[in-house]
C-alpha cells in the first residue's frame, strides 16, 4: 500500500493505544475514502445535519456515506442519541471484520493487514490497556454441552442449549471475524459462527451482518462446526449477556490473553479426566492436537510402561473438547467448582 492521507493517522490516533500503529491508518483508509474520514472525524455528533454544516455538504449526501460507515462499522448511533465512531480496537475490528458484502471492496489485502496488525501489533497493545483489570475474569468457558450432558449438577449457564433457549427471541448468528480475518490461513465451511442477543443482534441486523435464527438453528450451527473443536466463550456471569462466541487460538482474546490465562478468561465448572487405562495412547493422541490451553499431554505410565494421555488440570479450562472428541470415549467430565463461582453478573468495565 503506498502513502496514505494524513487523515487516517489522525483517525488511528483516536483509536486507545493505535497512536502509533502502522497498520491501523491502513486498515482505516481501506474502509472509508477521503470524504467519508473527513465525516469520521467530525464525530461524535448529534446528527448527521450537524456534520454537513460543518464539512458544507448537503445532508443528503452525508445520510448516504453515514448509512455506508454504518454498514461498514466506522459509525455507530449513541445510545443517548447522535452518532459516534469506534473507540478501541476490538471494537474496529469486531464492527468492521465482520461484513461480507464490502469484501470485494476491500480486497484480500484488508485482512492482511489485520492479520499483520495481531501477529506484531497486538501483545504491544495489549501491554498499554488497563481495560480488562479487575476482581473477576472479564470471559468465560461454557464446556461443549455434549460433555456434560450426563454430568450431575449442570446448571442452566453451563448449558449452550439452555442459554440459547432463554434469548432465543433475540438470537441472532454474526460472521465471526476473527474467523474471517484468518479464513486464508484457517479455512472453514462457514464464517457464521458467533452468537449474539439483545442490543447488539438487533445493531447487527440493522446493518445487514446478522441473521435471526430459531433455536433449532443454532444447534445445527453447533454441529457443523463441531470438527473445528472450538471453545464456547461468553462474558463472565450466570445469565448469556451479549454474545457466545466459537473461538480457536486465532481468536483475537487468546491473542490479548498475559502469561496467567485465568485474569482474563474464567474456566468453566468443569475439567477433563482420563481413564488412563483404556486409553490408545500415541496411537490416537487427538486430545492433545486439539486442546488450545496445552491442557491435554500425554506422559508415561509405568503401570503400562508407554505413554498415555493425562489432563494438566493446572491448564485445564473445561471446554470439553477432548471429551467430544475422544474416538473411544475415554475421557469424560468432572464437575469441580460450585455455582458461585459464575458471577450472577458481570461487574467488569468492558
Amino acid at each position: 500500500m503506498g502513502e496514505i492521507d494524513p487523515i487516517y493517522r489522525e483517525l488511528a490516533a483516536r483509536i486507545e493505544g493505535c497512536e502509533d500503529s502502522k497498520y491501523i491508518p491502513q486498515i482505516l483508509a481501506k474502509l472509508a475514502n477521503l470524504e467519508q474520514a473527513r465525516i469520521v472525524r467530525e464525530l461524535p455528533a448529534s446528527s448527521s445535519e450537524e456534520i454537513a454544516e460543518k464539512l458544507n455538504l448537503d445532508k443528503e449526501t452525508v445520510d448516504k456515506q453515514i448509512q455506508e460507515l454504518y454498514e461498514k462499522g466506522l459509525v455507530l448511533y449513541r445510545t443517548k442519541g447522535g452518532l459516534r465512531t469506534v473507540y478501541a480496537v476490538t471494537e474496529l475490528k469486531d464492527t468492521t471484520g465482520a461484513n461480507p458484502k464490502y469484501d470485494e471492496e476491500y480486497g484480500e489485502e484488508f485482512f492482511d493487514l489485520w492479520r499483520a496488525w495481531f501477529e506484531n501489533e497486538a501483545y504491544q497493545w495489549r501491554q498499554k490497556m488497563s481495560i480488562w483489570s479487575g476482581e473477576i475474569p472479564m470471559s468465560r468457558i461454557i464446556p461443549q454441552w455434549k460433555s456434560i450432558k450426563d454430568t450431575p449438577g449442570v446448571l442452566p449457564c453451563d448449558d449452550v442449549r439452555e442459554l440459547f433457549r432463554e434469548n432465543e427471541e433475540t438470537l441472532v448468528v454474526n460472521p465471526c471475524s476473527c474467523a474471517r480475518i484468518y479464513r486464508k490461513v484457517t479455512p472453514r465451511s462457514t464464517e457464521e459462527f458467533c452468537f449474539i442477543v439483545g442490543t447488539p443482534a438487533k445493531y447487527n441486523m440493522d446493518r445487514g451482518t446478522g441473521r435471526k435464527i430459531t433455536l433449532k438453528e443454532a444447534m445445527d450451527i453447533l454441529k457443523e462446526i463441531e470438527e473445528y473443536a472450538l471453545v464456547h466463550m461468553g462474558y463472565n456471569e450466570k445469565k448469556l449477556n451479549r454474545l457466545i462466541s466459537n473461538s480457536d487460538k486465532n481468536c483475537a482474546i487468546f491473542r490479548f490473553v498475559p502469561s496467567n490465562i485465568r485474569e482474563m478468561i474464567a474456566p468453566s465448572r468443569f475439567e477433563a479426566t482420563v481413564d488412563a487405562e483404556r486409553c490408545l495412547g500415541n496411537e490416537c493422541k487427538k486430545c492433545t492436537e486439539i486442546c488450545i490451553f496445552g491442557a491435554a499431554q500425554m506422559k508415561h505410565y509405568t503401570e503400562f510402561d508407554e505413554e498415555r494421555a493425562y489432563i494438566d488440570t493446572e491448564k485445564c479450562m473445561g471446554c470439553g473438547n477432548c471429551v467430544v472428541h475422544c474416538p473411544i470415549g475415554v475421557q469424560k467430565m468432572k464437575l469441580v467448582r460450585p455455582p458461585e463461582f459464575i458471577p450472577d453478573e458481570y461487574g467488569g468495565l468492558f
